[in-house]
């Protein structure tokens, strides 16, 4: 019977010309296998496998098929990736995991599934998405999949599954995203008009609307906000919302405060006759309204100023374009980029000039509330 405490070591040559040394060892079956240590040199690849073989971890079985070996990648709870992630701190939605197990799926899947995971190599991939290119595949797709090839071929190296990786010099697709468009101040005084004109089913989706388009603050972030976040003067920004996540932290994961008009603080709180200060804005129960109905109201006031929906698409318009506009205003009254990063919540390796306390005093707002009309309703006046 073979003894499984007994193993070799040896160096192997690879394509790039560097060596690593290799150990054998013996299951219980008594089959040999074969396993790289990852090391240069005789004495680390030593080390390397007494360390193994203290913890029992000298002669396993593994299955070293695509298929087997990512079966539990992107799967939140599951995927050994993302528990170290968030184990080192870093974030990691469950939204993101989801978008990219779909992906591993329906695409990666198909290609390399049945294929030996230290077999796959940088040509192979090269050329499949070079295929992938030219069948007219979208480059954010082309991108993410190299991403997620990326993440699971990095783990394999740094558990010793492989000893190069495929991915080392695949780059990304250049990307070339059509500018948002914004809309004019004459087209932000019609659709949020207070004339009678019924431009918005209600006054809770002309609020949400108008709150974008003065704070520039993504949807996700509005959806979340809650009574007890929003001040005379000042909105604090501390969490986003998504269906798959619920409540998390802001993009950046930073909190941030951006100054209102008084006006917009009246609006936002005529909505909260029973409610408590915990409670969300924009809901019609315990949790924030769909960001689906959010869309399909946004282009139903858009078509009803006359925008519509081909030259929005022409234009590019979409919800997202308030912040767009929003970061314009900004730069009219002259503020300086890395206090625009601070009113947006964008990240930025630059030291900021103004805490968040200063930010509150910020005077853009005249320049604000000149886009829009001098009476804002306090009531909910519109059915």
């Amino acid at each position: 019977m073979r003894d499984e405490s007994s193993f070799g070591v040896y160096p192997r040559k690879l394509k790039s010309g560097k060596s690593v040394y290799y150990y054998w060892a013996y299951l219980t079956s008594g089959k040999r296998i074969y396993r790289s240590t990852g090391a240069d040199s005789y004495e680390k690849a030593v080390v390397f496998c007494r360390r193994l073989l203290k913890n029992g971890q000298l002669a396993t079985e593994k299955n070293y098929q695509f298929t087997k070996y990512t079966e539990n990648f992107f799967i939140y709870d599951a995927c050994p990736y993302i528990k170290a992630r968030l184990l080192r701190g870093k974030s990691y939605t469950k939204g993101w995991a989801q978008a990219q197990r779909n992906l591993l799926l329906s695409r990666i899947m198909l290609e390399f599934g049945n294929l030996d995971i230290r077999e796959i190599y940088e040509q192979r991939i090269e050329a499949w998405l070079l295929t992938l290119k030219k069948e007219n595949v979208g480059t954010k797709t082309l991108n993410h999949i190299i991403t997620i090839l990326r993440i699971i071929f990095g783990y394999a190296l740094k558990s010793h599954d492989i000893d190069e990786n495929p991915m080392l010099n695949i780059e990304l697709f250049a990307l070339k995203s059509p500018e948002k468009g914004i809309m004019s101040r004459e087209e932000l005084a019609k659709i949020f008009s207070f004339d009678g004109t019924i431009v918005w089913r209600s006054n809770m989706h002309l609020a949400l609307n108008l709150t974008a388009a003065i704070t520039g603050m993504r949807l996700g972030e509005i959806l979340a906000l809650k009574y007890e976040m929003v001040q005379p003067y000042f909105i604090t920004v501390a969490y986003s919302w998504s269906d798959t996540d619920l409540l998390k932290c802001p993009k950046t994961g930073k909190t941030r405060k951006i100054p209102i008009p008084e006006s917009l603080y009246r609006l936002l709180h005529s909505f909260n006759k029973g409610r408590q200060p915990s409670d969300f804005i924009f809901s019609h129960g315990n949790t924030p309204i769909n960001h689906k109905a959010v869309y399909k109201q946004f282009y139903k006031a858009l078509d009803k100023i006359g925008i519509k929906q081909e030259q929005r698409k022409n234009r590019n318009l979409t919800f997202h374009s308030y912040r767009h506009g929003f970061n314009t205003m900004l730069l009219e009254c002259g503020l300086a980029p890395e206090t625009i990063r601070l009113l947006t919540g964008h990240s930025s390796g630059m030291t900021a000039r103004y805490s968040h306390a200063q930010l509150t005093n910020i005077n853009y707002l005249p320049l604000a509330e000149s886009f829009f009309p001098k009476t804002i309703p306090e009531n909910n006046i519109l059915s």
